[in-house]
């Protein structure tokens, strides 16, 4: 409820993470959780990033940020839980698809969003699965449909993997849920929280074109710039995105686009 904001703030007072404002209730946003940045630092980090597009094995992708210090520490927050305000006020961020939708024919079904499903136990204890609460949200903006055809069971962490090691390390973690075979014919949009690698989405990106889905791209919210991963702008600027990203690694700071750098896909 809207008007339970000024005596959340007041009760438990929040700041942006970024400079320090006091939070103050917003009359646009319907939930009366605290966030962690103000509008305008929002917006300079969303205008900074310039909403990364990437390519994974030919499959186009579209963040919002670029995973940096101050983003990742939003997105642990939002694994975390209680986080609800800050997950929809990000949503928000894109009031339309931000890759294109492919025109269905007359009769047949939109296309479908398709959470990575987080594992169970560690979604239970952080009271549920953030990406497919993301991936609703997104659906119910968009006027899309949403769906979890894909399940996992538990596994190790993926956190300081390389590729190689992500991909057996997922190998029987995922599979497809039996109503996917459903959907077969149908456009899909991945929905995940991070991509890194890519590891976790072009597994799953398989098992659903094993069940006749087509997979059409993948959608996070932040991008982390690795060489498996081919950043249009690294494919612009530099014959070898590997080698910038190394360069970039090495001054201690992450790669990223110009200011205003605009993004096609191949």
């Amino acid at each position: 409820m809207r008007w339970l904001d000024p005596i959340a703030l007041l009760l438990f007072p929040a700041s942006c993470e970024c400079c320090g404002a006091a939070l103050r209730p917003s009359v646009t946003e319907p939930r009366c959780l605290p966030r962690r940045a103000c509008p305008p630092c929002l917006a300079h980090r969303l205008a900074r990033a310039g909403s990364p597009s990437w390519s994974l094995e030919g499959l186009p992708g579209r963040s919002l940020f670029w995973y940096e210090e101050e983003e990742s520490r939003w997105i642990r927050a939002i694994k975390e839980g209680g986080e609800e305000g800050f997950l929809d006020q990000l949503a928000r961020q894109w009031p339309e698809p931000p890759l294109p939708v492919i025109p269905t024919k007359v009769g047949t079904s939109s296309p479908l969003l398709i959470p990575v499903p987080a594992d169970p136990l560690r979604a239970r204890r952080r009271g549920g699965d953030h990406v497919a609460r993301l991936a609703r949200r997104w659906a119910r903006a968009w006027g899309l449909d949403c769906a979890s055809l894909l399940a996992r069971r538990g596994g190790g962490k993926q956190q300081g993997l390389g590729a190689g090691q992500r991909r057996r390390n997922l190998e029987g973690q995922y599979r497809a849920r039996s109503r996917a075979q459903r959907e077969r014919g149908r456009d899909a949009l991945l929905v995940d929280d991070v991509v890194t690698t890519g590891a976790t989405l072009t597994v799953c990106r398989r098992l659903l074109e094993e069940s006749g889905l087509r997979v059409a791209g993948a959608l996070t919210l932040a991008c982390a710039p690795r060489p498996e991963l081919r950043l249009d702008w690294l494919a612009i600027h530099a014959p070898d995105a590997g080698e910038v990203h190394d360069a970039a690694r090495g001054r201690g700071q992450k790669a990223r686009p110009a200011a205003g750098e605009t993004f096609e896909f191949p």
